[in-house]
């Protein structure tokens, strides 16, 4: 880029993509996302990652979709492909949140993100699109060198990142399997970003 006369610096703090799907491209979708009554703020949950990672255990994401839904403030919506129907059927439990799973193509996904405010999800590509159009973005990543954070966090300054609260060191995947690293990752203060997030969304802070 210097060759090129291109000397800014880059960072989360300034990064800006300008990616959005312009109003003039018509989308179908399975649900209609600017009809009224709907909760805000919206708040995308996609629990499957096509095995790019360690996931976060259904029954985290189950739990988190019960207290977001207890709280009756939020529209929940559940995201996956045909593969995940059951992984979303299951964080869905019996919510009010809208389960979108095997619905949507990618276009369809990333209009729903664009009408989004919160996208929850494991390391996979979505959270990175949700980044991109300046959508709150919190992701759930091992300790695995390789599928770290520190390569693969959602390049913004709207993120929140967990990784498991275990002590442990030099991890593989065989050694997350083992201790179950990704269980320890406290549900409770995903809510509790959620929830401080939710409030930027309220003030119109985080209007993109």
């Amino acid at each position: 880029m210097h060759a090129i006369g291109e000397h800014s610096v880059v960072n989360t703090a300034n990064v800006e993509y300008n990616f959005r799907i312009p109003e003039a491209v018509v989308v179908d979708l399975p649900f209609p996302l600017d009809v009224q009554g709907l909760q805000s703020p919206v708040i995308v949950i996609h629990p499957g990652s096509g095995g790019s990672a360690v996931d976060l255990p259904v029954e985290k994401f189950a739990a988190l979709t019960g207290l977001l839904a207890g709280h009756g403030k939020y529209t929940l919506i559940v995201t996956g492909n045909t593969a995940e129907l059951e992984l979303c059927k299951t964080v869905c439990g019996t919510t009010n949140a809208i389960n979108l799973a095997g619905k949507l193509n990618l276009l369809q996904l990333m209009v729903i993100i664009q009408k989004s405010n919160i996208f929850v999800s494991n390391s996979t590509g979505p959270l990175h699109i949700a980044a991109a159009m300046g959508k709150y973005a919190i992701g759930f990543f091992p300790k695995i060198k390789t599928c770290s954070p520190e390569r693969w966090a959602p390049y913004t300054e709207k993120r929140a990142v967990f990784v498991p609260e275990l002590g442990c060191s030099n991890c593989t995947r065989e050694q997350c399997a083992r201790l179950e690293c990704m269980n320890s990752i406290d549900i409770q203060k995903v809510v509790e970003k959620i929830e401080k997030f939710s409030l930027s969304v309220d003030s119109g802070a985080d209007n993109v």
